[in-house]
């Protein structure tokens, strides 16, 4: 499988999370002056590459972030692969054309969790949050108030 993606003029990457705390820069303002950088610069024939942009503040604040940079993207045109686990950004695809959602083909076998490399056409239809908290140890104390408060958080929205 791959891509044909054609000529490029540059590529720009918001990948990782890194900081400048020495000079007083946070993981998310080193993010967001990437992402006015890349804003700034990209064209019609840039490529993309954006992974969860957003964190570093709160939910909503880095939906909205994530929203309004990949609307402007979509105004630039530019070519753009975007990971994010802000489950409500698919329905752009819906309202954009030139968007299409993939995801990762996962298996689930018990308590494990598979990720087999390969991306469908489509997006995750069931959250999987429970079993990468699993990960973190599903018989700690502080599991059933976690569960308690993820539940009273999704009621709430």
């Amino acid at each position: 499988t791959g891509a044909q993606i054609g000529v490029v003029d540059r590529i720009f990457t918001r990948i990782g999370a890194s900081d400048d705390l020495h000079r007083g820069q946070s993981t998310f303002f080193v993010e967001m002056n990437e992402m006015a950088e890349i804003l700034r610069n990209a064209t019609r024939k840039s490529l993309v590459l954006l992974d969860e942009v957003g964190r570093g503040t709160s939910t909503f604040d880095g939906l909205s972030l994530a929203w309004a940079i990949a609307e402007e993207l979509l105004r630039i045109h530019a070519k753009v692969l975007f990971a994010t686990h802000y489950h409500e950004m698919t329905s752009l695809a819906d309202r954009f054309p030139g968007i299409k959602n993939f995801t990762v083909l996962v298996k689930e076998l018990g308590n494990e969790v598979i990720f087999c490399g390969a991306l469908l056409l489509g997006q995750q239809t069931k959250a999987m949050e429970s079993k990468w908290l699993g990960w973190l140890g599903s018989q700690a104390p502080w599991w059933r108030e976690l569960k308690r408060y993820s539940k009273g958080l999704k009621n709430e929205i």
